[in-house]
């Protein structure tokens, strides 16, 4: 499905793009097993790379850090190390 950014200018559909009411829950994009198989790599490319460089994807940037360093503190005790600044 094509998205108008402006007059006379279209690109691909996102999710994050406004569409009209009565389309409802409509399709954005054909199924796998739509399509020939030669055309699955075209899929996945919309998959996995157009749709990553969605600006409005991912609208609250603190949520995006959710597990971000989650190594380092993996052999830290919550409380031990709660109870060492306390002590401090």
């Amino acid at each position: 499905m094509l998205f108008e950014t402006k007059r006379g200018y279209r690109r691909l559909f996102r999710p994050s793009d406004s569409y009209h009411i009565g389309r409802g829950g409509g399709k954005d994009r054909p199924t796998r097993l739509g399509l020939p198989k030669a055309l699955h790599p075209y899929l996945d490319w919309y998959e996995t790379e157009f749709l990553a460089l969605d600006p409005k994807s991912n609208r609250d940037s603190l949520m995006s850090l959710r597990g971000f360093g989650k190594e380092i503190w993996r052999t830290e005790d919550a409380d031990e190390y709660v109870s060492n600044l306390r002590a401090g």
